[in-house]
């Protein structure tokens, strides 16, 4: 089995993506056609069919100058797709297209007989997964921002250094810029906490300028950091570029 296990069930926990593998165990299908199927823009579905593929959850082939994707057996094996014979994958995406379109009875009961059962993905697994990443987050963040107030009093250490560490740890531990703004958040109120131990003299009124102050700054270093982060890592990927 190949691809790492824990991006795998954080790829197929995203309904989307379970959807776009859930409708390619059924048939091989063109980006068009899997749009339609999983009701969402052609963009948004290649964006996720990019993850899918780097993953090796989804395999694509080229016919008739027309990229047809179908989902793999690792993709089955993680989403708890249940196979029903070889007639749950059609032979070619030939095939596929002509078993589709074709409105012959007897055609439509061997398509209907032809389809997997598909279970959902194990929301323990799942929500545990996501419980643990959640929890780590947090716990990375408040300890960057606790650690930045005592550190910058022994030594200077100029704010812009615990923001970059923040949005690299965000690229690794979430998934989109929202997860990495709430690590902003997190680590900016305490660092406003320790700063108020730190600092002597301080007032609540300070603090809470000091808060504002530290996020627009953890938000734009670490948003920044972030992207440059998760633009190097599909750079490393060279497979999750379509």
């Amino acid at each position: 089995m190949t691809g790492d296990s824990r991006e795998i069930m954080e790829a197929l926990g995203d309904r989307t993506r379970f959807s776009i593998v859930e409708a390619l165990s059924r048939k091989p299908m063109t980006g068009d056609e899997l749009a339609e199927s999983v009701q969402r823009a052609r963009s948004t579905v290649e964006s996720h069919l990019s993850v899918l593929l780097r993953l090796n959850l989804v395999t694509r082939r080229l016919e008739d100058r027309t990229y047809y994707y179908a989902a793999t057996p690792i993709a089955r094996q993680y989403a708890g797709i249940a196979a029903r014979g070889a007639e749950a994958t059609p032979a070619s995406p030939a095939t596929a297209m002509a078993a589709d379109s074709d409105a012959d009875g007897d055609t439509a009961n061997k398509t209907k007989a032809g389809a997997v059962a598909v279970s959902p993905v194990p929301d323990p697994f799942t929500r545990s997964f996501r419980s643990r990443t959640r929890l780590i987050s947090i716990a990375a963040a408040a300890a960057i921002g606790a650690i930045w107030p005592p550190l910058n009093a022994l030594f200077s250490v100029y704010i812009l250094m615990p923001a970059i560490t923040l949005g690299v740890l965000a690229a690794v531990l979430q998934r989109d810029m929202k997860g990495a703004l709430n690590m902003a958040i997190i680590a900016s109120f305490f660092t406003s906490v320790a700063s108020y131990f730190v600092l002597e003299g301080a007032t609540l009124m300070t603090i809470g300028i000091l808060f504002f102050a530290v996020l627009a700054i953890m938000a734009a270093g670490g948003l920044a950091a972030f992207l440059v982060t998760r633009m190097l890592m599909r750079r490393m990927n060279p497979h999750a570029k379509k």
